[in-house]
């Protein structure tokens, strides 16, 4: 089974340089889909991924004078995420070990990146959730074959 992943990593990292913590969490869901924790928590991170994400991407692209991405090299917003990470532990778990991971990995290191939004997420995995947000949002409505 480790092979099996190796390869999908390879494949994976051969086409796309750096896999975010979140994409690494979208993985991870593939193989317990079924867990409860997974089940509970699933809906609430995607709607707080895809919400960063809707004002991330635009602003990043220029959309308003502050870049977010910029931001990302500065160590004052890896304090941010840890703190955000503190206050969802109760509420949102899996936001709190996503932020937790992200910052650890940045701390570390880890990846070819010194920006803490690489480690973060990335556009693979947000149009992954939103995908999946979509297929379980509306399935069952008019709307499902769109």
């Amino acid at each position: 089974m480790i092979d099996w992943l190796n390869a999908i990593y390879v494949g994976v990292h051969a086409f796309y340089a750096q896999l975010s913590v979140a994409m690494l969490i979208m993985l991870l869901s593939i193989f317990l889909p079924r867990w409860p924790f997974w089940a509970q928590q699933k809906r609430g991170w995607s709607i707080f991924l895809l919400s960063v994400a809707a004002i991330f991407y635009p602003l990043a692209l220029g959309l308003g004078r502050f870049d977010p991405y910029a931001a990302g090299y500065d160590q004052r917003l890896l304090i941010v995420c840890a703190g955000c990470a503190l206050l969802s532990v109760w509420r949102y778990p899996l936001i709190s070990i996503w932020l937790t991971l992200a910052a650890v990995a940045h701390a570390a290191q880890w990846g070819e990146s010194n920006n803490l939004w690489d480690y973060l997420f990335d556009p693979l995995a947000v149009i992954w959730v939103l995908l999946a947000f979509m297929r379980t949002h509306f399935r069952g409505s008019k709307h499902a074959n769109i």
